[in-house]
C-alpha cells in the first residue's frame, strides 16, 4: 500500500529529546486551545551497515554531515530493542533527505526480519534538508522496535542519500527516528519551540532566508529568536566569506548562484551591513541587470524570465542594504525591480509566477508564487518609505492583497492555483499568503479584513501541524514544473517554519526594526 505520508493531520504530539527510550511529558496546547499533558518521545535509530557508496567528486552533504546514500540493494535501521512502548502505540517513523533529488524516486519500507511491507516515501524532487515521515498503525511500533526495517529504492535512477545517525553535528531530527506518543493532539506553540531550538536548518538561499526572516520578525517579542538567527548566520557566514552546498550536492564559496540566492543578505545585512558578502550579492544583481535595470538569471535573452520571487529575494535585499547604507542607487534598482514585476506579472486578471521565453506568461495565481509577491512588496515598502516612489509600491500592494483574498476558502486555507478548486488545499502558499496580510495590517496598510483572514489562515494551519510543529501539505519546491504543482503532492518543507513565525509573532512590526 502507498501512503501519502504528509496528507495525514497530526494526531500525536512529539517533542524531540536526546536520550534514547525515554518517555517524557510536557504541558503544552491542544488545537483546541486547552491544556493538557502529553508523553513522548524520541527514539533514535542506527544505521547497521556502514556506508558503501559516496557521493560523486566535487559534491558534498550541507554542512558535511554524515549521511548513507540508498539504492535498490536498501539499508536497515534498528533500534534499543529494551524499550517498552506499550502504552505508546502511535509512531511516525522519519529520515531526512540529504542530496538534491532531480527526478522522481520512492523508497520502500519493510520490516527487516519478516519483509512485512510498511508503506512508501515518495521523495521525488526533494531538495535537501526535508523530513519524511511515515505514520504507523497500531501493532507496528513494538514490530518496528523488534525487527528494525529496511529502506530500498523502488523507484529513481539515482541512488539517494538519508542523513545518518551517528554524527553529533546533525539536529536529532534530521537523524532517522521513531517517534511514539500516546495519540495526542499539539497546537501551535511546538512551531515557536521548533524554530527557537531545534536548529531546523534549511538549503541557502530563498528557503533559508524565509525561516531567518521569520525568525528576525519573531525577535521583536522573543528574543530567543537572535540566538537561533545566529546560529543560521553561523552555518554560512564567516568573518569574511561565505559558503554553502548549492544545488546538486555543489559547493559554493562566495558565490550568488541566481536571483533566488539572494535572499539572507536581506537579514545578515542588518547585523554586518558592510560584511564583503553583501558587496559579492550587489555586483552579482548589477551583472544581471538589462537596460532598463530589470535584474533577472538570463538579461540578455530576448525574454528573459522575470518571476514573482524576486521581489522577495532580490528587491527586498537590496531595499534593506539601502536603507542600512543610505544608498539610494541600490534604492532605485528596489524600486525599479519591484514595478518591472508588477507591470509584467499581475493585473486584475491574476498574478502570474513568471514570465517565459517567449514572451508569455505562466503559473497565473500560484498560491506559492503570490505569497512571494505580497511579501516582497510589503517587506520592500517598509524599507523605502522616504522614496519617491514608495506610493506606488504600496498600492500595488494594497490592491493584489484585495484581489488575493477573494480566493480564500471559507475554512481559511487558499488551493494550490487560487481559483482552481481541482488543485487542492495547500500550506505554504496559504502560509505565506496569510503572513504577508498579517504584516500587512499590523503596519497599517491594510485594514481589519486582512486581519481577520490572517487570523483565518493561521487556525486552518493548525490541522497541518506535525507533534513537533512543522508544516504538513505543502506542495514540492518547483522542480517538476507547473504538472507538478498541480498534481496534489505534498511534502514537508520546513521553510515554512518562516511563514508560521510571522502567524504566531504577537508584535507589531511597525514598533520594531524589522
Amino acid at each position: 500500500m502507498k501512503i501519502n505520508l504528509n496528507y495525514i493531520v497530526a494526531f500525536v504530539f512529539v517533542l524531540a529529546c536526546s536520550c534514547a527510550g525515554k518517555i517524557s511529558s510536557s504541558n503544552t496546547n491542544f488545537a483546541n486551545g486547552k491544556p493538557g499533558k502529553v508523553a513522548y518521545s524520541l527514539l533514535q535509530g542506527t544505521i547497521d551497515r556502514k556506508a558503501t557508496m559516496r557521493l560523486a567528486t566535487g559534491k558534498a552533504s550541507p554542512f558535511n554531515w554524515a549521511y548513507q546514500l540508498i539504492d535498490s540493494s536498501g539499508i536497515t535501521i534498528e533500534w534499543n530493542k529494551k524499550v517498552n512502548t506499550d502504552s505508546f502505540p502511535f509512531a511516525r517513523f522519519r529520515i531526512s533527505t540529504a542530496t538534491d533529488v532531480r527526478e522522481p524516486c520512492v523508497f520502500e519500507i519493510r520490516l527487516k526480519k519478516s519483509q512485512e511491507k510498511l508503506g512508501e516515501m515518495d521523495i521525488g524532487y526533494a531538495t535537501y534538508l526535508q523530513v519524511y515521515e511515515l505514520i504507523l498503525e497500531n501493532g507496528q511500533v513494538k514490530k518496528v522496535l523488534e525487527q528494525g526495517v529496511t529502506i530500498r529504492q523502488i523507484k529513481g535512477k539515482q541512488p539517494q542519500a538519508i542523513f545518518g545517525s551517528n554524527d553529533a553535528n546533525i539536529p536529532d531530527v534530521y537523524k532517522p527516528h521513531l517517534l511514539v506518543s500516546k495519540g495526542a493532539l499539539a497546537g501551535i506553540d511546538e512551531v515557536k519551540n521548533t524554530l527557537l531550538n531545534r536548529n531546523m536548518y534549511q538549503p541557502f538561499g530563498w528557503m533559508e532566508g524565509v525561516v531567518m526572516d521569520g525568525l528576525q520578525v519573531l525577535s521583536a517579542s522573543e528574543p530567543a529568536a537572535n540566538k537561533s538567527l545566529q546560529n543560521r548566520f553561523n552555518q554560512y557566514f564567516t568573518n569574511t566569506s561565505f559558503n554553502y552546498i548549492g544545488l546538486n550536492n555543489t559547493p559554493v564559496n562566495n558565490r550568488v548562484m541566481n536571483v533566488e540566492t539572494t535572499l539572507p543578505f536581506a537579514m545578515y545585512a542588518r547585523l554586518h551591513p558592510r560584511h564583503p558578502s553583501l558587496q559579492t550579492a550587489i555586483d552579482f544583481c548589477k551583472q544581471h541587470q538589462d537596460k532598463k535595470g530589470v535584474i533577472s538569471d538570463d538579461p540578455q535573452s530576448a525574454f528573459p524570465t522575470i518571476k514573482t520571487e524576486e521581489c522577495y529575494t532580490v528587491s527586498y535585499p537590496l531595499a534593506v542594504i539601502a536603507a542600512n547604507r543610505h544608498d539610494k542607487y541600490l534604492q532605485n534598482i528596489a524600486v525599479t525591480n519591484l514595478m518591472a514585476r508588477a507591470a509584467a506579472l499581475a493585473d486584475s486578471t491574476g498574478v502570474y509566477q513568471r514570465t517565459n521565453n517567449k514572451g508569455g506568461r505562466e503559473y497565473k495565481n500560484w498560491s506559492r508564487g503570490v505569497a512571494w509577491y505580497l511579501l516582497g512588496f510589503i517587506r520592500s515598502w517598509q524599507q523605502l518609505k522616504n522614496h519617491p516612489d514608495a506610493d506606488k509600491i504600496k498600492n500595488e500592494f494594497i490592491r493584489a492583497a484585495e484581489y488575493v483574498m477573494q480566493f480564500q476558502r471559507p475554512d481559511g486555507m487558499w488551493y494550490c492555483f487560487l481559483h482552481e478548486p481541482e488543485t487542492v488545499v495547500e500550506t505554504s502558499g496559504t502560509a505565506g499568503i496569510a503572513a504577508a496580510l498579517k504584516y500587512g495590517y499590523e503596519l497599517g496598510v491594510l485594514d481589519n479584513k486582512a486581519a481577520t483572514s490572517a487570523t483565518k489562515a493561521t487556525s486552518a494551519l493548525i490541522k497541518f501541524l506535525t507533534p513537533d510543529g512543522l508544516l504538513t501539505g505543502t506542495a514540492q519546491v518547483n522542480k517538476g514544473g507547473e504538472a507538478l504543482q498541480r498534481s496534489g503532492y505534498r511534502v514537508i518543507s520546513p521553510y515554512t517554519l518562516g511563514f508560521m513565525a510571522y502567524l504566531i509573532s504577537p508584535g507589531s512590526p511597525a514598533k520594531s526594526k524589522n
